[in-house]
Order: C-alpha cells, then sequence, then structure tokens
C-alpha cells in the first residue's frame, strides 16, 4: 500500500511540480539541482519497493551505507578537484549537497532493477551478477555525469564530467559489492522484477533532461535520453516477452 502511494505521489508532485514552474508561480525548483521534495519521495518509494521481499534490517542497511559510502565519496571528490558545490545545491554536509547522496540512493537502486528487468531472462547464466553490476553502474554513473554537468561547477569541457564519471562507474561497483549481501533472496522463490522501479528511473531521467533543456545543455539531454531512454525501453519490451519459469522449491 506505501509502495503504491508513494508511486502515485511522486507522478502527481513530478507534474505538479512543472506545470508551478511553467506557470511562473514564486515556488523555488532549486535548478540545477533536483528539488528535495522530488528526491525524498522518489527515495521512499524505492525503500517501500524493496521492503515487500527484504527485512527492515536490510533496508536500513542498505541505505545507511549506500548515502555513507556515497557522501563519504562526494566528500573526496569535492576536496581533490577543488570546485565546491554552489548555494543553490541548499544545505551541504562537509561540502556535500544533502540531496547528492539520496539521488545516489535512488539511480543506484532502481538502475539495478532496471537492469534485472534487461537480464531476467538470462538470470540462470553464471555471468548474470557481473553483468547486472556493469550495468548498474553504468547506469548509474551515466546519470551522475549528467547531473555533474548541470551543477554550475566550473568545466571548461566535458573532460572533468567524464573523468568524475569513470570514478564513479568503479564507485558504484564497489557500492554493490558492499551491499550484494542485503539483496540476496534468503527464499526458494526469487522475486520478480516489476515496472515501479522503471517509473522511479524515469521521472528521475526525465527531470535531469528538462532541467538540461531549461539550461540549455542540450548535450547533457541527449545522453540521458539515448542512453537511459534507451535501456528503459528495451527492459519494458523484455518484459513483454519473457516467460519466467517456476522456481524450483526446496525438498
Amino acid at each position: 500500500m506505501f509502495y503504491r502511494f508513494e508511486l502515485s505521489a511522486l507522478a502527481i508532485w513530478f507534474v505538479a511540480r512543472w506545470l508551478v514552474y511553467g506557470a511562473n508561480l514564486p515556488v523555488p525548483i532549486d535548478l540545477p539541482f533536483i528539488d528535495g521534495i522530488t528526491l525524498v519521495i522518489a527515495a521512499l518509494a524505492t525503500l517501500f519497493g524493496l521492503s515487500r521481499w527484504w527485512p527492515s534490517q536490510n533496508i536500513l542497511a542498505i541505505t545507511f551505507l549506500t548515502i555513507v559510502l556515497s557522501g563519504v565519496l562526494e566528500h573526496v571528490l569535492i576536496i581533490s578537484t577543488g570546485l565546491p558545490y554552489q548555494n543553490a545545491a541548499g544545505h551541504e554536509v562537509f561540502g556535500v549537497p544533502w540531496t547528492l547522496p539520496l539521488l545516489w540512493l535512488i539511480a543506484m537502486l532502481n538502475a539495478r532493477s532496471v537492469a534485472r528487468f534487461i537480464l531476467w531472462p538470462n538470470r540462470e547464466k553464471g555471468s548474470f551478477g557481473l553483468w547486472l553490476l556493469f550495468f548498474t553502474a553504468v547506469m548509474t554513473a551515466v546519470v551522475l555525469m549528467v547531473q555533474e554537468s548541470l551543477s554550475e561547477r566550473f568545466y571548461e569541457n566535458w573532460a572533468g564530467p567524464i573523468a568524475l564519471c569513470g570514478v564513479r562507474f568503479i564507485a558504484a561497483g564497489f557500492f554493490l559489492a558492499v551491499i550484494a549481501p542485503f539483496l540476496i533472496p534468503k527464499g526458494a522463490v526469487v522475486p520478480q522484477p516489476d515496472c515501479g522501479p522503471i517509473m522511479i528511473w524515469a521521472v528521475i531521467n526525465v527531470y535531469l533532461v528538462v532541467i538540461a533543456g531549461i539550461e540549455h545543455r542540450w548535450e547533457s539531454a541527449g545522453i540521458l535520453v539515448v542512453l537511459n531512454g534507451v535501456l528503459t525501453t528495451w527492459s519494458l519490451r523484455v518484459r513483454r516477452k519473457r516467460k519466467p519459469k517456476a522456481p524450483i522449491q526446496p525438498i
């Protein structure tokens, strides 16, 4: 019930947010970052979705580890690059905007769900886990690279965001390896992926595309539309085609 409520709230808020912005009403959008309300609703929808299959202690561990590890990484990147975020990012903790670890949590967990959609027909192959990790890391790094290009930090060209994208790709793979034990199903039946995470994933990507359009960053919008749009469409097509086998019950 909470999961469906949060998905509905996310869709309604997404539409209302941009209608308010289009009407030029005095409600801040916090450009060039996704506003905090959208991220909080998307994070709650993501976690309620996981809670249908995993116990609360697993959800708490996944949330804590992802937010802490990503926060530490972003703090190190800010120090090493010497490029702090602008005041538009909102409140900061050790120089890291509080919205950034939430974006990590939403992007990585929902990218993993989209990757499961794509790879679900081949889940019985031995390389399933490695491909799942690779797809998830790539999709997460792309979202964060586009966010980086919209962050108003000073970059003369795409070299800086691309270099940080490589760092975040490696970091996403490491984070996934850390939280993987909490995502392993303990029962005999493996939960099938559903369309909820694809909706969350699409909302976050469309939000960034809209921001890129407002800021006239057409390269950033094109990257998300081409890469993540293709992967999302692919996952939906796979859902219609696949015929999952009945799980093997224990003796």
